[in-house]
Formats: C-alpha cells, structure tokens, sequence
C-alpha cells in the first residue's frame, strides 16, 4: 500500500495554490529551498514531475493537475474529519441550563 506524504501534499496544495514557491514559502511560514525541498522529495516518492520550471514560471505537469484534482477535496475531507475529532474529544456538550 501506498505510504501518503501528508506533509508534502499539504506543500504541493499551497504551490499550486499560489503558483510560486516563494509564495508559498511565505504562506507556510517557511523558507523557500525547504518548499522546494518537500516539493521535491514528494515527486521523487511519485516518481513523476509535478510541476514544469522555468526561471520565471512554475506550472503543473498533467500528473501534478491530476493529484491537485484529486488531493484538494482529498485533503479537505480530512480536514473535516479532524475537525469533528476534535470537537468530540473533550469538548463540553450539551445544552447550558
């Protein structure tokens, strides 16, 4: 079975979101070679590009459209379910009389 890098995935959805690794860098909180890093450590673990550089530009590869499609709603259904976690875990419930 597939091991899923989370944390890569999470990078690869900021890049593409912004369409800059500096960008992103900036929007992670991170520095730009580490984005760049993660970038591409996630498409070694792939074994395709998933994006197409040049020295101005930095666009998706059709493999790299594919897992944005599919990653996006992937990863925001998780989000949800972390949510709901959370707020099951130790939280008050119930109605204040």
């Amino acid at each position: 079975m597939f091991e899923v890098p989370y944390k890569g995935l999470g990078v690869f959805l900021t890049v593409a979101e912004k369409g800059s690794l500096r960008k992103a860098a900036a929007a992670l909180g991170l520095q730009s070679p580490a984005v760049s890093y993660q970038i591409k450590a996630l498409e070694e673990r792939i074994g395709t590009p998933l994006f197409m550089r040049t020295t101005r530009s930095l666009r998706l590869t059709e493999a790299g459209r594919d897992l944005l499609a599919r990653a996006k709603p992937a990863m925001a259904d998780l989000g949800h379910a972390f949510e709901e976690a959370c707020n099951q875990g130790g939280a008050a419930r119930g109605t204040l009389r």
